[in-house]
């Protein structure tokens, strides 16, 4: 055989294969003998290696070729495109390290090969350096590149920016995220002073990215449309909302809020329900705002069918004529009113904007007092004449304006009775399950009836105005996270009253110090030199110290705890809900920890934290927690305020401290209703048995209805009542504890209840 050499040069161009991104490139030679006369129409068999960093370097591929030199020895190959022998072409890492194509020849066209060469790859491959655009490399990456060439580029993944390389050095550009959404604005603040209900939106349409309506504050209040910026609102009469309506794309968003104020039409002028178009008239009497008419909204029945729970409010109409409701209004059971609730005071079947409530049995209390008490007040609430009332209709002055009409009412048994002669109206209060109370007006008499009746009974229903002179606070958002260095940030303060601030820590400092209404609250914080994260409190206060309102600035460092969050207890896993109540931060659930022992056996001072489970029920621990006898409780200590069975960081409350919880909630007589939490267990809506009389748990305290175990080795009161030991003694062997109940809204005390009952736990944190 002849020794041959080659002379190859490169095609500056591709092969594109079906419009995908190229994975070849052209490859020509002249094949020649020693002689250099070219090699012509001969089968020859050529071997292409690709080398990595040296001529001598690593093979990362290699493949074969079967070609025939044309007449004038030419040969052409397309790399890339041979049988693959080693590696795959498709994977190589052009760019990373210097290239080499290395060539070896069988004239015979078989695998007899002979080494013709080694020479560097420059700029053709280079056209292959990615499969989808630029290469991403990390900074790493980039530096362990061998001669990259002049203008060569990459995505650097380490410092998110495009580099490129000049010959000499790397050099790096950073551009902006786009499209930025487009600045937000929600439009001017509106307010109305009269029966509007209903507005339309003005936020700005987005240029760039998507808008969305959100409610930072205020209750009742209902968007449309989110994503319209002209989305119609609606809300309720005597409040004020915050909006936000922001637009986002996907480099981030911007916002901006508007204040809504809906203060409602003034009392004395008439209002029209929304429902049905009709129109009621209304009256002030005293500090109260009622309607002068009797309600009539629904679809009459007949008088001996029961008014049910279904998604039509019913009414009947004396002796089932339409044209009595139009004179007298509807008559209603007591559950139909209520829109089946049992909380006292609720919207019920009054009218869904205008800020109307059912009248509780204090209120009526507070009415009759107000026109001189129940022996004179009827005769300056009856409509005056005998046009409705039977004659005498005794001291009728309506002096206040009430208007009442003899009514009648609807029987258990579907017969109607009294019309001309008495009027009758629900209260929201219930006395038992089964009955309410009510007030009732004569024709012979001028004063008001106070009893309590059947809830199946059929009655007229007046629908009193929500109070809007209670003190009203919001502070959005609710904590601010800042930034190491000094500045300021801001929080937005809605308020019907004056408010006064307080800080808590020297590097923070506030304007304005106090506020007549609405405002922004500035706070201005100094550089932190730590590295750890610290909280500054600020309390903002209502006029008359109530409400009050605790937000907060972290800044930097690790992420801090705070109320409200859950608390996750590191010797179980299990995770508790947190209150803040005044000063005072709770667990907001009954304490379950330990291994559960059955009853009849004391808890005892060993290695092990014993609990008991209601009915000796592993699942009733998980529900309501578990019942811990005083001195298991306290991990046999004596001391008030002891960490006991508390999680670290968290005591057992003294009995102080659970009077500073009570006095905050506005005293023993009307605490327990905002600690209870609400529903019914036979409404399927609870864990309390009928009537958890006045349960709101707008505390957010949630107590539950655990029961006891009692030193007998029985379990009592599920359902019923809610038990929670001090850490206070009043004796050797008895200690003070609190208890609620489903038949009232008090929280009661007990100084002497012997320590080897189990009683449920909550855990106070420590200051």
């Amino acid at each position: 055989m002849k020794n041959l050499y080659l002379l190859f040069s490169f095609a500056l161009m591709s092969i594109f294969a079906f419009g995908q991104t190229p994975q070849a490139f052209k490859y020509q030679a002249i094949a020649r003998d020693l002689n250099g006369n070219p090699v012509i129409n001969q089968e020859i068999s050529v071997k292409i290696s690709i080398l990595s960093g040296s001529p001598e370097g690593t093979v990362e591929y290699c493949e074969l070729h079967q070609t025939i030199s044309n007449s004038l020895g030419l040969i052409n190959l397309e790399v890339g495109r041979g049988t693959a022998v080693t590696g795959n072409f498709e994977l190589i890492i052009w760019g990373k390290n210097a290239s080499f194509i290395k060539t070896e020849m069988d004239l015979a066209g078989g695998d007899n090969f002979v080494f013709m060469g080694t020479s560097q790859l420059l700029s053709v491959p280079f056209s292959l350096f990615s499969d989808n655009g630029i290469r991403s490399m990390t900074t790493e990456e980039r530096d362990a590149l061998v001669s990259p060439f002049t203008g060569m580029q990459i995505y650097n993944s380490t410092s998110n920016c495009l580099n490129y390389f000049n010959g000499t050095a790397w050099f790096e550009t950073c551009g902006q995220c786009t499209p930025l959404p487009t600045q937000a604005s929600a439009g001017e603040d509106q307010y109305f002073y009269d029966a509007t209900f209903i507005t339309t939106l003005q936020g700005n349409t987005p240029v760039y990215g998507t808008g969305q309506w959100s409610i930072v504050s205020g209750a009742g209040g209902n968007i449309a449309n989110p994503e319209n910026p002209a989305s119609i609102f609606t809300g309720q009469a005597g409040t004020t909302y915050i909006l936000k309506w922001t637009i986002s794309t996907a480099c981030g968003s911007t916002n901006d809020n508007v204040t809504i104020g809906f203060q409602g039409s003034p009392c004395g002028a008439s209002f029209t329900d929304t429902r049905d178009g009709q129109v009621y008239p209304t009256v002030k009497i005293g500090s109260q705002c009622w309607m002068t008419q009797n309600l009539n909204i629904g679809t009459r029945i007949a008088g001996t069918t029961e008014q049910s729970n279904n998604a039509t409010i019913e009414k009947y109409c004396y002796d089932n004529s339409e044209a009595k409701c139009v004179v007298y209004g509807g008559l209603y059971q007591w559950r139909e009113m209520m829109n089946y609730s049992t909380t006292p005071g609720v919207q019920g079947i009054c009218p869904p904007t205008g800020g109307w409530h059912l009248p509780t049995d204090a209120e009526w209390t507070s009415l009759t007092n107000y026109l001189g008490g129940e022996s004179v007040a009827g005769g300056k609430m009856k409509e005056t004449g005998t046009a409705h009332w039977f004659e005498p209709n005794t001291g009728a002055t309506n002096s206040s304006g009430f208007t009442a009409l003899p009514t009648g009412y609807r029987l258990t048994d579907g017969i109607f009775n009294d019309l001309s002669i008495y009027g009758y109206f629900w209260s929201t209060t219930e006395d038992g399950g089964s009955w309410a109370w009510y007030r009732y007006l004569s024709w012979s008499m001028d004063f008001v009836g106070r009893g309590n009746l059947d809830k199946q009974t059929g009655f007229s229903v007046r629908c009193l105005k929500n109070d809007t002179t209670t003190s009203q606070l919001n502070v959005t958002p609710a904590n601010q996270d800042v930034t190491a260095s000094s500045g300021t940030t801001s929080f937005e303060v809605t308020s019907n009253t004056s408010w006064t601030v307080e800080e808590s820590v020297s590097w923070l400092s506030v304007s304005p110090i106090n506020g007549s209404s609405n405002g922004t609250l500035t706070v201005s914080y100094d550089a932190n030199s730590s590295s750890e994260a610290r909280i500054g409190q600020i309390t903002i206060t209502a006029a008359g110290g109530n409400p009050v309102v605790n937000v907060t600035v972290t800044q930097a460092g690790v992420p801090q705890w705070n109320c409200g969050m859950l608390l996750t207890d590191t010797r179980d896993g299990k995770n508790y809900n947190t209150v803040q109540i005044g000063t005072q931060c709770w667990m907001a659930q009954n304490l379950n920890i330990g291994t559960r022992i059955e009853g009849g056996s004391d808890q005892g001072n060993n290695t092990i934290l014993e609990k008991y489970c209601y009915n000796n029920s592993e699942s009733k621990c998980d529900i309501y927690g578990g019942l811990y006898q005083w001195n298991e409780m306290m991990e046999y200590s004596t001391t008030p305020g002891a960490q006991g069975i508390c999680p670290a960081g968290w005591h057992l409350p003294t009995h102080v401290e659970y009077s500073i919880l009570t006095d905050f909630l506005g005293g023993t007589s009307f605490a327990g209703g905002k600690m209870k939490s609400t529903g019914t267990y036979e409404a399927g809506t609870g864990l309390w048995y009928t009537p958890n009389y006045g349960a709101t748990n707008i505390s957010g305290y949630t107590a539950f209805p655990a029961g006891r175990y009692g030193s007998n080795v029985t379990y009592y009161d599920l359902g019923s009542y809610a038990y929670y030991w001090s850490s206070s003694e009043s004796g050797l062997n008895v200690a003070r504890n609190r208890y609620l109940s489903n038949s009232s809204d008090g929280v009661s005390e007990n100084n002497d209840y012997y320590k080897g009952w189990g009683f449920s736990v909550r855990c106070l944190k420590d200051n």
